[in-house]
């Protein structure tokens, strides 16, 4: 269960990184797949994507550490100060009510 803003903010990454992971293989399975039909006018963008591929590949290993990082870091703030992480997950949850039922 996510009591703060923290778990939302590893929530998100957990999926920005589940995003980038997918987009990553279905790049390289194109790849592998359009292997044999490249042209020589197309080798300068296949290398182009081979290096996108890389940086991808790099920028979603930093992204899977720091999701684990912060999870860990939520857990440990919410163990270490339960009562306050439980008022402001009430906090949290009186405003959004109050918005919702504004609308």
């Amino acid at each position: 269960m996510e009591h703060n803003g923290a778990g939302a903010s590893a929530h998100n990454q957990e999926r920005l990184a589940e995003g980038l992971k997918e987009a990553i293989d279905t790049a390289e399975e194109t790849l592998r797949a359009t292997l044999g039909e490249i042209s020589k006018d197309t080798v300068e963008i296949k290398d182009r994507l081979v290096e996108a591929l890389r940086a991808a590949k790099e920028a979603y290993a930093l992204l899977a550490e720091n999701v684990a990082a912060s999870a860990k870091a939520t857990d440990r703030a919410i163990r270490e100060n339960p009562y306050p992480a439980v008022a402001v997950a009430l906090g949290v949850g009186l405003v959004v009510g109050v918005m919702a039922k504004r609308k």
